[in-house]
């Protein structure tokens, strides 16, 4: 079992990896107001656009970090 010592929600990526909102629309084919919404959790992405981000991050935005879930890791 593989577990995450933190969570990155999109929003925090993009502030600690020197890209903008305009650039990860841009790497995904997407709208800004998209890459906003997602950010501001006005909405969630689907999830063949879910696995984009995670690839275009590294693997340091994944899935589930786009739901607001107590944290379960002690």
């Amino acid at each position: 079992m593989v577990v995450r010592s933190k969570y990155m929600k999109l929003k925090d990526f993009i502030r600690t990896n020197d890209v903008n909102q305009a650039g990860i629309a841009r790497d995904l084919s997407v709208s800004n107001m998209a890459v906003w919404r997602w950010c501001a959790g006005e909405r969630i992405p689907k999830p063949a656009m879910m696995a984009k981000i995670y690839q275009i991050t590294g693997g340091k935005v994944e899935p589930g970090d786009f739901y607001d879930m107590p944290n379960l890791r002690q």
